[in-house]
């Protein structure tokens, strides 16, 4: 740039001394034009001068640029070797890698197994170390739990006792109530034998009442006999004068006349007994009356006993059901208590019990299989540390080679982004002219 302006300088300078040359040996005739082309010259020169600079500043462009192709070319091969020589060592340590990467991971797997191994022996030690402390704990949470469940226990047996006390008081109405009802169902039985009784006294007592018809309707068949025979008598005594034997009483007519007359008080002793008769079934007829009248009484009393008895057994029927409620209620709370407080200790219990068993069996068995596990990792370690200082030099290496092939590419990429950026330059230059 400090060329292209000096060049573009001198230029100007030799310019103005031709025009001041022309201007004074110009004739007196053109002194006219002397301004204007004066001015003319001026803006020439000035045009060349600029091409100059710019002449002279892509010229230095692409001197740059033939630099900057070279370093980029370097830096080109340079990644190149730097390439080659990574692969190389990649390759050489390929081996040393894999046979650490396998002793690691062999070590891991080694490790593993033994920890998995060492885990399961500590476990059942320790198991069958605490078994004592393990019960007691258990036991003591089991005593807690149960504690704790004994008030819901209590709250339901006092509800189902309560429960228990109603049904009783129910269930004692019900035996009053049947007692009743039986007592109701043998009045009315009794009710219907008197009543078969009185239709049959009243049976009875017509056919006495006809008896007692028939044997006045005798009675006074025989008196008119007797009567009659008797005026016979007397008139045929009448007639004969026979008188004496009727004043003292003691004589009496003939044969006829005593059987009319024993006819006629048996006859009457019949309707007097007839009578009797009547009177008797009639009384018995009042006596059955009177006991069925006592019998419909009692049965009344005791349809009012049980209806008085149903209704205190109706009155029960929603305490019994609050009750029902509260049993469930407490019931429900003791299930929920036990399932989640209770019942999982006994799991526990089993489970422990399961695991104790199981780890007394095992236990030898873990104990022989836990010293080859370590012994393998022994063996694991050795041969890791055997392979280490192989890896090592050839990781350091290769670490070292990326760093070279790394620093390499970075340098190649600032001389192509130079290149880009020189080459843009030059064909805004080039533009310009």
């Amino acid at each position: 740039m400090k060329t292209g302006t000096r060049t573009a300088s001198w230029l100007t300078a030799a310019a103005l001394s031709v025009s001041l040359s022309v201007s004074m040996a110009a004739p007196a005739a053109l002194a006219a034009d002397t301004s204007r082309e004066a001015s003319g010259v001026s803006a020439r020169t000035e045009s060349h001068g600029i091409d100059a600079r710019q002449a002279a500043t892509l010229k230095e462009l692409k001197a740059r640029l033939r630099k900057a192709v070279k370093a980029k070319r370097k830096k080109a091969t340079a990644v190149g070797t730097a390439t080659t020589r990574l692969q190389a060592l990649r390759d050489a340590g390929t081996a040393a890698i894999f046979t650490y990467q396998g002793a690691s991971v062999a070590l891991d797997e080694a490790r593993a197994k033994h920890a998995a191994a060492k885990a399961a022996l500590d476990r059942t030690q320790g198991l069958v170390a605490n078994e004592d402390a393990l019960w007691a704990d258990l036991r003591q949470r089991m005593t807690t739990a149960e504690a704790g469940y004994q008030p819901l226990r209590a709250a339901y047996d006092a509800a189902v006792a309560r429960r228990t006390e109603l049904q009783n008081a129910v269930q004692a109405l019900r035996t009053q109530r049947e007692t009743a009802l039986a007592n109701q169902n043998e009045a009315a039985v009794a009710a219907s034998n008197v009543q078969a009784e009185i239709a049959q006294a009243k049976d009875a007592l017509n056919a006495a009442r006809a008896d007692e018809q028939r044997a006045l309707a005798y009675v006074e068949d025989c008196r008119l006999d007797f009567a009659r025979r008797q005026a016979q008598w007397d008139d045929t005594r009448k007639r004969n004068g026979h008188w004496e034997g009727l004043r003292n009483g003691t004589w009496r007519p003939v044969a006829g006349l005593d059987d009319a007359e024993a006819l006629l008080e048996r006859a009457v002793a019949e309707l007097r007994a007839a009578e009797s008769r009547v009177a008797d079934v009639l009384n018995h007829l009042n006596q059955l009356d009177a006991q069925l009248t006592e019998i419909q009484t009692a049965i009344q009393h005791w349809a009012d006993v049980a209806a008085d008895l149903g209704r205190q057994i109706d009155g029960y029927a929603q305490p019994l059901a609050d009750q029902d409620a509260a049993v469930a209620s407490a019931s429900a709370a003791m299930d929920a208590y036990y399932a989640q407080h209770i019942d999982p200790l006994h799991k526990e219990a089993d489970q422990l019990r399961t695991d104790l068993e199981a780890a007394k069996a095992n236990l030898p068995a873990l104990v022989a299989a836990e010293k080859p596990l370590a012994d393998a990792v022994t063996q694991a370690s050795a041969a890791l540390a055997a392979a280490t200082p192989a890896y090592q030099s050839a990781q350091a290496a290769i670490d070292a080679a990326e760093l070279v092939l790394t620093k390499a590419r970075d340098a190649l990429g600032k001389a192509e982004s130079k290149v880009k950026k020189l080459k843009k330059q030059i064909r805004k230059a080039k533009s310009r002219r």
